[in-house]
């Protein structure tokens, strides 16, 4: 079992078997077994994969490759919003100022805040 979507497969004995790959598989033998129909990805991306051999081995045998690109957007999206919010409220700033001495400059983090998105004077 792979550990992370990220990290590319071995290759798999069973997958000579099999109509349909899930996961990160091998892509030697992505292109070398004739009977796999579709390729679905566990990654957004796709670059182990964006090679001439594998798209031709792919159209050679009208089989298909997908990702799961869509299956990250909201979680991104949130993400990125969260990450703004913060770095405008200089969480970064005050969680410094905790994990040194553990003072509060609260005023001083919102006036450069401020000053940053050009509201303060």
């Amino acid at each position: 079992m792979q550990k992370s979507n990220l990290i590319g497969g071995d290759a798999d004995p069973l997958l000579e078997q099999a109509d349909i790959a899930l996961g990160q598989p091998d892509p030697a033998q992505t292109i070398a077994l004739q009977r796999l129909k579709w390729v679905h990805l566990t990654s957004a991306g796709y670059t182990r994969y964006d090679r001439d051999d594998i798209r031709q081995a792919i159209r050679r045998r009208g089989a298909i490759m997908t990702n799961s690109s869509n299956v990250y957007a909201e979680p991104c999206a949130q993400h990125l919003l969260s990450m703004m919010l913060g770095m405008a409220r200089r969480l970064p700033q005050s969680m410094a100022d905790q994990l040194g001495p553990q003072t509060w400059h609260a005023a001083e983090h919102r006036t450069e805040c401020h000053l940053l998105l050009g509201n303060g004077s």
